[in-house]
């Protein structure tokens, strides 16, 4: 009886001692479990902050450059848009003011079909202004002896430069827009030109009164070309806009959300504009 009860307490006391013993074994499993995840977490922050840095150390480059083209040398091509802009206006104006010709109007006139006006340009409205025009002797009649004048630096003979106000002083009946045309073939400034070579006007207006088609011809192409380029630099300021603005972004407040779901986050209340200034990041993390 007291063998018996002898082995049964040893076998019980086996069995506790491998239970503990498995017991033990998951124990060590799992922390060891836990700190290989730790250490994965831990290793995954590393290289997220080094991603970060190495983003925001990029950015800013680019930001700099993207500054420097945007203010810089943008700033020449945005002086371009008022003066384009302004110029049509004054045409509308013009020819609101002055009745003009209504394309919807019947009319015997012959249309020279010329583009980038608020009306059209006939041929009867043009040919008053450019017979007999000698604008060598327009540009010395009506010269404006106060502002700055500009002179020929290769030939001896001083000619004052042709001034649109001067073209118009001794056109004063001419249709408004038709003058405007002639004036604008002179150059090829999609702008409007207020002031050329008196010697090359006279040039155009020869060639024009023995053809009158180059004047059509003239004004379509440099027309054409002016808008062409005038929407390429308006694209590339948006996108030089663009770039600066995201290399800002990412350079100096990586952390903000402003941006995640346009237009909406930028007024949202947890992530949007108001919370620009708390993600503000001057110095880059160190790794």
């Amino acid at each position: 009886m007291i063998r018996a009860t002898s082995l049964f307490l040893l076998c019980a006391c086996g069995e506790v001692q491998s239970f503990s013993t498995a017991a033990n074994r998951r124990d060590l499993h799992w922390n060891s479990s836990r700190t290989a995840a730790g250490r994965a977490t831990q290793l995954h922050a590393i290289e997220a902050a080094a991603e970060l840095a190495k983003e925001m150390g990029a950015a800013r480059g680019a930001f700099g450059l993207c500054f420097y083209a945007t203010v810089g040398v943008g700033s020449v091509g945005r002086q371009l848009l008022p003066i384009v802009f302004g110029r049509y206006q004054d045409n509308r104006e013009a020819a609101a003011a002055g009745g003009g010709n209504d394309a919807s109007a019947p009319t015997t006139k012959t249309n020279l079909n010329i583009i980038g006006y608020p009306q059209p340009v006939y041929l009867e409205d043009v040919q008053p202004i450019i017979r007999n025009c000698n604008a060598e002797r327009i540009a010395v009649q009506f010269e404006d002896k106060t502002r700055e004048k500009f002179q020929y630096t290769h030939i001896e003979r001083t000619i004052p430069f042709l001034t649109y106000d001067a073209f118009s002083r001794a056109h004063p009946q001419a249709n408004e827009i038709a003058r405007r045309a002639v004036f604008d073939s002179f150059t090829n400034s999609i702008g409007g030109a207020t002031m050329m070579s008196a010697m090359t006007a006279q040039e155009r207006i020869d060639a024009y009164n023995a053809d009158i088609s180059l004047m059509v011809s003239r004004l379509n192409r440099s027309k054409v070309l002016g808008y062409s380029a005038f929407a390429l630099v308006i694209v590339l300021l948006g996108l030089a806009d663009y770039a600066t603005i995201y290399h800002l972004w990412r350079g100096f407040f990586p952390n903000w959300h402003g941006f995640d779901q346009m237009p909406s986050s930028l007024i949202d209340a947890d992530i949007g504009i108001g919370k620009l200034g708390e993600c503000f990041l001057w110095d880059i993390p160190a790794v």
